[in-house]
């Protein structure tokens, strides 16, 4: 592969993953997109009624967080 500059959401990937996937769809898993520790703090809230969250951060550094 001769392009080192690949465009891949990561994002769209994550959350069309988190509402096909089986595993995920049986056991309630939430996407979320999360904008620096104010938006995970929102997230860590919804652990109360979600199995599970999948959540991506939208900052330059890409971290991809999985909560359960």
């Amino acid at each position: 592969m001769t392009d080192n500059n690949i465009n891949w959401d990561a994002t769209a990937f994550f959350a069309s993953l988190t509402e096909t996937n089986k595993f995920a769809k049986a056991h309630d898993f939430v996407f979320a997109r999360v904008s620096g520790l104010d938006g995970f703090e929102e997230v860590l809230q919804q652990l109360q009624s979600a199995t599970a969250i999948v959540a991506v951060s939208d900052i330059r550094a890409h971290i991809i967080l999985l909560c359960f």
